[in-house]
């Protein structure tokens, strides 16, 4: 029986400190600066986790390349990195790419001694996985750098394989997550066969598969995603695909419940097209009425920009099970296409976060060379009601491809990540931090 969570409906930190991953105390306005540019190989390069804060400001986060390790090639293995407001920067730990895991994909999570948890996609040690390398790793660590494998996934039947979310926590320290694949079913993918899981982790380093995705028509399948939970234990979801025969047979994706004694039950098929979302890929958010609010890759509009997969879509599921889409995008010079990392909402109930692309026509030139061809992405509000203000569209020197959310602190300043884009090496850039303020 799993024991009661009381991280209610946040998720990611157990610093509940200076930033929140969910509220921000203002709304956020369109003075967007560069933080930090990654670009040396040492420092990382990639990052897609998102950020988490402590109370004196200092970012953390992971990238998925960079690093001095030499084991997944030239590019490095990953890095787990501070950042002070100043704009400098800290490894905190370096990957090597064997026991220790590699390509760090997720938000990290932190306790109140300040020690870091997380996921690495590959690496552990063992020979399963697409590399042969390891099928991924949990994490510690600890404020000195040293890092801890608390966990090493064995990928099969009878174990998860290929994390690439974050973490949550309860209040006895068991830790909780998902895998992209392995777990059982039928799924293959460049990531492993098996369809994924759901995992409690207890402190004693012991691990238990909550449940084993199916995917098929009556379960979902490969969630990338990180958990949220209620005050009674309920664990909630996405699966990126699964639940019908959909999306070139892949299913659309789910909006799952976990119960405490691992009763699934799936709360939502998405079916595509016009009128529904597909491919839900940023964690959910909810309210005190038990509303679930978030967003799919797909669905919507139809749009030529998007093609088949469409533009994305923010959407509110009921308890009842009711699915409203509060904003379908369209793409081109005002309006983003693709969110995948996720909402934050505040004290008013407007909601904010980031698309992969869009922001920008063809014809605009500062949105130039970046996927696909219709800019870099765009930072936008939502408001209670549906109407939609995009804050800031990015240009290929703020960064590219904001995969990882955001989070906001009391004054409304929202922060977060993009992957590639920032104009100090990597071809399309390394990556940036960025702040966005009243």
């Amino acid at each position: 029986m799993r024991r009661t969570l009381v991280v209610s409906w946040t998720h990611l930190l157990l610093w509940g400190l200076a930033l929140s991953p969910m509220l921000c105390g203002n709304a956020c306005a369109a003075d967007f600066r560069t933080l930090y540019s990654f670009g040396a190989v040492a420092g990382g390069l990639d990052p897609t986790g998102g950020l988490i804060a402590d109370e004196a400001g200092k970012f953390y986060g992971t990238t998925t390349e960079g690093g001095n390790g030499t084991a997944c090639g030239t590019q490095g293995c990953g890095v787990v990195f501070r950042l002070k407001r100043d704009g400098s920067e800290k490894v905190l730990y370096n990957f090597q790419g064997g026991n220790d895991g590699w390509s760090p994909s997720g938000r990290l999570l932190a306790d109140e001694s300040g020690n870091l948890y997380g996921t690495t996609e590959f690496g552990g040690g063992n020979t399963c996985g697409i590399y042969g390398q390891g099928c991924g790793t949990v994490f510690r660590v600890s404020p000195d750098g040293t890092e801890t494998v608390l966990y090493a996934f064995m990928g099969g039947k009878n174990d998860g394989a290929t994390p690439q979310a974050g973490l949550i926590a309860d209040q006895v320290g068991n830790l909780y997550g998902t895998t992209l694949a392995g777990g059982g079913g039928t799924c293959t993918s460049v990531f492993g066969d098996g369809c994924g899981a759901v995992f409690e982790l207890a402190p004693s380093g012991t691990e238990t598969l909550l449940h084993a995705f199916t995917g098929g028509t009556r379960d979902g399948a490969s969630p990338s995603s990180a958990l949220i939970t209620d005050q009674a234990g309920n664990l909630y979801g996405v699966t990126d695909y699964g639940g019908g025969q959909g999306c070139s047979g892949n299913g659309c994706g789910t909006v799952f419940k976990l119960a405490p004694d691992g009763t699934e039950t799936v709360l939502h098929v998405f079916t595509g097209g016009r009128k529904d979302g597909e491919f839900p890929q940023g964690a959910l958010i909810a309210n005190q009425a038990g509303n679930l609010y978030g967003t799919t890759v797909g669905g919507g509009h139809e749009n030529r920009r998007c093609g088949d997969l469409r533009c994305g879509t923010v959407f509110r599921l009921a308890p009842d099970g009711t699915l409203t889409l509060l904003h379908a995008f369209q793409a081109g010079k005002y309006d983003g296409q693709f969110p995948a990392g996720g909402l934050v909402e505040d004290m008013a109930g407007n909601f904010y976060g980031t698309t992969e692309a869009g922001g920008h026509g063809r014809h605009i030139r500062n949105g130039g060379g970046c996927f696909p061809y219709q800019g870099c992405g765009t930072i936008f509000e939502l408001a209670a009601d549906g109407a939609e203000t995009v804050l800031y569209r990015l240009k290929t020197t703020d960064g590219r491809l904001p995969v990882g959310g955001l989070i906001a602190d009391k004054a409304g300043n929202c922060y977060g990540v993009t992957e590639l884009g920032g104009g100090n090496g990597c071809g399309y850039g390394c990556g940036t931090v960025f702040k966005l303020k009243p």
